[in-house]
């Protein structure tokens, strides 16, 4: 795993963008009381006041989506999303670019005045000169604005050759080309976007150790832990009875948009768990009922909704809800964890290799299990 402390160093600064990362991280108490309390700062770049926010040291204010140049994808699709500058960013906000811009500006002062000279990261084979930080974040001063810099990442990657801005403006744009090591299909026109083409059509091996679809995995580890092929196990906390659910949420992207007044119309306006009438029978408890929610790893306090349709011996909380919006006490991450399993370490055995957001450490979604009470409010 390449993503981590070496020699014993601990990180000291924690720059948070485009993440409300206190809130949708998993265990936010042991993270509070843990990683939080070990940094020295905490900056967060931000265009509203989430829970990230409230406890960080520094939030940089920053354009939202209508006062910027911007471009945005996934790799779940094959189109570019524009951002169009509908006004001018507010009071002190600043553009992405301009803040990374202006920060990169500061580090390359503080370099200088410290004379540090340049290095090699071996982990990522990265040379790093600080000094010059901000000159080449600018491509040596030929990128000046938010729009140069979206025209040159559009003129130089391969799948956006040939794209400007202004064309983007114009009608969506595919793109030109992909990339067969992480896109198993080639752009043509009026066609869409098929997984798994590169292998079914064209009869290119698949990314796998053997080449073929596989599940068997003989590495010993897999092998010694009974999982070489895919294995169900129960959860670990058999002293909780329900399992906790907490699926994405249906009137938010995340947290984000989640206190607006037109998605806080659709709900009960806070943050509610849902409970079958029959497992709220057997604890006494009654719809909108105050309901402590608790496990070994932390506890929660909000309203119950009876809900005919959940699953008996399941609760369900639709994540992404604000500390601040209406919780008594915890969040809807103060009850899940991390445990990392050995499988999750192994690298650099054909396809299961690290690769950010895709193989490595992981949380525990389904696996958490609680037990639900009527609070003392």
């Amino acid at each position: 795993m390449p993503l981590w402390p070496k020699n014993g160093r601990k990180p000291r600064a924690f720059i948070v963008w485009r993440a409300n990362y206190l809130n949708q991280a998993k265990g936010n108490e042991i993270l509070e009381s843990s990683l939080w309390k070990n940094l020295d700062l905490i900056v967060d770049i931000n265009y509203r006041m989430d829970t990230t926010a409230l406890y960080s040291d520094v939030v940089l204010p920053a354009a939202s989506y209508y006062e910027k140049v911007d471009i945005n994808t996934t790799d779940c699709h094959s189109y570019i999303h524009p951002f169009g500058k509908a006004c001018e960013p507010l009071f002190e906000s600043k553009t992405d670019w301009d803040i990374f811009h202006a920060l990169a500006a500061k580090m390359a002062e503080i370099a200088t005045q410290k004379g540090l000279k340049p290095f090699h990261d071996e982990a990522f084979d990265w040379n790093r000169d600080f000094t010059q930080l901000a000159h080449n974040w600018t491509g040596k001063g030929t990128i000046q604005t938010d729009e140069q810099a979206v025209n040159f990442i559009l003129g130089n990657a391969e799948e956006t050759k040939g794209m400007t801005y202004q064309l983007l403006q114009q009608k969506p744009q595919r793109f030109v080309a992909t990339d067969p090591e992480s896109w198993n299909s080639d752009i043509e026109p009026g066609v869409a976007y098929t997984p798994f083409k590169f292998q079914v059509d064209k009869k290119l091996p698949w990314h796998t150790l053997t080449g073929r679809q596989q599940f068997y995995i003989d590495h010993p580890w897999y092998i010694e832990l009974g999982e070489a092929l895919p294995t169900f196990k129960e959860p670990l906390e058999e002293k909780y009875p329900l399992y906790w659910n907490t699926p994405h949420g249906r009137w938010s992207i995340h947290s984000t948009w989640r206190d607006h007044r037109a998605m806080l119309r659709l709900q009960r306006g806070g943050p509610i768990v849902y409970m079958h009438p029959d497992d709220a029978r057997k604890r006494g408890l009654q719809d909108n009922d105050w309901v402590r929610i608790h496990n070994e790893i932390g506890q929660c306090v909000c309203r119950l909704q009876i809900l005919p349709g959940e699953k008996p011996g399941r609760v369900t909380m639709y994540h992404g809800w604000e500390k601040y919006l209406g919780f008594k006490q915890g969040g809807w991450q103060s009850l899940t964890y991390i445990k990392i399993k050995p499988t999750q370490l192994i690298g650099k055995y054909g396809h299961v290799n690290f690769r950010l957001n895709y193989w490595g450490p992981t949380g525990n979604n389904r696996d958490t299990k609680v037990e639900v009470e009527k609070a003392k409010v």
